[in-house]
């Protein structure tokens, strides 16, 4: 899975930047698809987050 989605972004990064509104990648839009990937990674692994204290 991390290898296939960091493959994804490298294999398409024009059309998912096209669809994102953007010439290319932002730091924002890279930190959030590296914030959505993380999640689903471990959530996949069974992995939960404890609520905020």
């Amino acid at each position: 899975l991390i290898w296939s989605a960091t493959q994804h972004y490298a294999d398409f990064q024009s059309q998912v930047a096209g669809i994102t509104g953007h010439d290319d990648f932002t730091d924002d839009d890279m930190q959030r698809v590296t914030d959505f990937l993380i999640q689903v990674v471990l959530k996949g692994c069974g992995v939960r987050s404890s609520p905020a204290p």
